[in-house]
């Protein structure tokens, strides 16, 4: 696990495809990364306006946000890294 304070995001987005990609790269150079999906569809307790009026105005592939994290000390190595694959 990496501590909160020494993360550096690598990859933000909503495409699984790039975020599958991404993390490809970073294993194959076996840089160690987490991330984190967020999922904007709400939770279905009755508080949420989502759980009263649903989420039809959102389109299935902009309901999760991918997040990709790294070392800080291996953030220049992921970012040459994955510069060379942007047109991906």
């Amino acid at each position: 696990m990496i501590p909160f304070w020494r993360k550096a995001e690598v990859f933000t987005g909503y495409s699984i495809q790039r975020f599958n990609e991404v993390r490809d790269v970073l294993e194959a150079a076996k840089i160690k990364h987490e991330y984190k999906i967020v999922n904007h569809e709400g939770s279905q307790s009755a508080s949420t306006s989502r759980s009263r009026m649903g989420s039809g105005h959102i389109k299935s592939e902009y309901s999760n946000l991918y997040s990709i994290y790294v070392h800080v000390k291996d953030f220049d190595e992921a970012q040459r890294l994955l510069e060379g694959r942007r047109s991906i």
